[in-house]
């Protein structure tokens, strides 16, 4: 008896010190949760049946749902661990996010002010509440919320940039210059670097290429030197590209070589660089004209193959369809037509079988339209997402794809009357504003689709394939000059 009671409380003893690395879940629920391998997903699950009042767990499923784009799964294991522990700040800045990122903006809102009355100096929440309030067209109480947030933050870059954007959102391109130019004084260097990005691009929009310049020439790169950030190699390309396309070769040349330096010292610092930094790598050698070693190249290509087989033979699906399509995309720009066949028969494979066991689920059917359209397999695009958009009547983004490819198979009537219809709940819809624009065109209306295309423009300025629809009106009406400052707009955009 004495020795059933030793053993027992020895199991309970054993079992209270270990619960967290059962299973090694020390490490899931303490690790990103975009990591988590369906093994471990299982594991998770498994202990959450057995441990249901650990909160923890329950929140690091959430955490794993909410990176998967599964709001609604994130949610309930949310709802449950904050129905266990009701003062965590974080898990109802989390649920927060899913619910805005799934449009449910008053309950966002709701979660948001809960998590504020815990932590009232986090700035994240009065940003995101921003964002909500964006999103809901409550533009003066969005205002306020980015506003508050770059008052209580230490260092406002991030804080800065948000509300630059804001701005941008609604039309006040001076506002945000004047906050891009506040966040360059910080000494936050990836925020400054976004800032000068940013504040780069708005006048290239203003047409005032000079100070845009500028702005990327006053950034300063010094090898293995912290304060050139993490974004040097992009913030360099602009400003080689920029000078490229003003006519300045040589100058480009120059940068262009800077910038592979800024890039050489970033893999350097990556311990696991990934296919898209080597593949950037190279066509930057390829623009500096130094991509003529054919040994250093053939090191490089080696990189970026056994960067996407290790993502194919990963666990994760989602991963091995990006990593096929990857070196699908490479094969086919190394001339290597049959490697790059084989890995689109099998991207065809998965998704055929994908749609097969789930016929029901419309995001299937649209990640394999999209598929298709890249592949400009329109007709075969088109049916995809005509079968998604019948599954999930409510989603708006599918009859968007639906008309995009109506318009590629240059069936215009009917792109425009489902634009017209999508227009009619969403009158600011920049893709039906565009898609409009173009089918006005073929028309002979130009005057009424330059109206549209710069309605479209509104909600995105730096829309490289609106300013191209821009120029290509303006130089059908004559206007020369204005032809080629959109142009050169659509061209710096595209590129950037």
């Amino acid at each position: 008896m004495k020795q059933k009671i030793f053993l027992a409380l020895f199991s309970t003893l054993a079992l209270s010190a270990c619960s967290m690395d059962e299973w090694g879940l020390k490490d899931i629920v303490e690790g990103d949760s975009d990591d988590i391998t369906p093994a471990q997903l299982q594991k998770l699950s498994k202990a959450i049946v057995r441990h249901p009042e650990k909160a923890e767990y329950l929140f690091a499923r959430g955490r794993y749902y909410y990176y998967k784009d599964e709001y609604d799964k994130a949610i309930k294991d949310f709802d449950r661990a904050i129905a266990i522990d009701a003062n965590n700040e974080e898990w109802y800045r989390k649920r927060g996010d899913a619910y805005r990122y799934s449009n449910r903006y008053e309950k966002s809102l709701e979660d948001y002010s809960r998590a504020i009355k815990l932590d009232a100096n986090d700035t994240i929440l009065f940003t995101a509440r921003g964002d909500c309030y964006l999103a809901m067209h409550q533009f003066e109480q969005a205002e306020k919320e980015y506003t508050r947030a770059i008052e209580i933050s230490d260092a406002p870059g991030y804080e800065l940039i948000q509300r630059a954007s804001f701005f941008e959102e609604t039309g006040r391109l001076d506002r945000a210059i004047e906050d891009y130019r506040k966040a360059l004084t910080l000494k936050e260097d990836y925020w400054s670097g976004r800032a000068r990005e940013s504040l780069a691009k708005a006048y290239i929009y203003l047409g005032d290429s000079a100070r845009a310049l500028a702005v990327l020439e006053d950034f300063k790169f010094k090898k293995n030197s912290a304060s050139s950030g993490t974004n040097a190699d992009t913030i360099l390309f602009d400003r080689a590209y920029l000078n490229e396309i003003l006519g300045k070769k040589d100058e480009a040349l120059i940068t262009y070589r800077l910038a592979l330096t800024a890039i050489d010292s970033e893999i350097a610092d990556d311990d696991e660089p990934t296919a898209d930094l080597y593949l950037r790598r190279m066509q930057i050698a390829k623009k500096a004209q130094v991509s003529n070693d054919e040994e250093e190249r053939r090191e490089y290509v080696k990189k970026i193959l056994d960067c996407y087989a290790k993502e194919i033979n990963s666990s994760d699906q989602d991963n091995r369809i990006e990593a096929l399509k990857g070196r699908a995309r490479f094969f086919e720009e190394e001339n290597r037509p049959a490697e790059a066949q084989k890995d689109r028969q099998k991207l065809e494979s998965i998704y055929e079988f994908l749609v097969k066991n789930a016929p029901e689920n419309a995001e299937n059917y649209h990640h394999r339209g999209l598929y298709f359209s890249d592949l400009k397999q329109h007709e075969k695009a088109l049916a995809d997402f005509r079968r998604a958009a019948a599954l999930a009547p409510k989603d708006e983004d599918l009859q968007e794809h639906v008309v995009s490819e109506l318009l590629e198979l240059k069936r215009f009537e009917e792109a425009d009357r489902l634009a017209a219809k999508i227009l009619e709940k969403q009158s600011d819809n920049e893709t039906m504003l565009h898609t409009r624009a173009k089918v006005l065109i073929e028309s002979g209306k130009a005057d009424e689709a330059l109206v549209l295309a710069r309605q479209a423009l509104t909600k995105d300025l730096y829309d490289a394939d609106v300013h191209e629809t821009i120029a290509s009106i303006q130089r059908k009406k004559g206007l020369v000059k204005e032809a080629e400052a959109s142009e050169f707009k659509a061209r710096f955009y595209r590129d950037d």
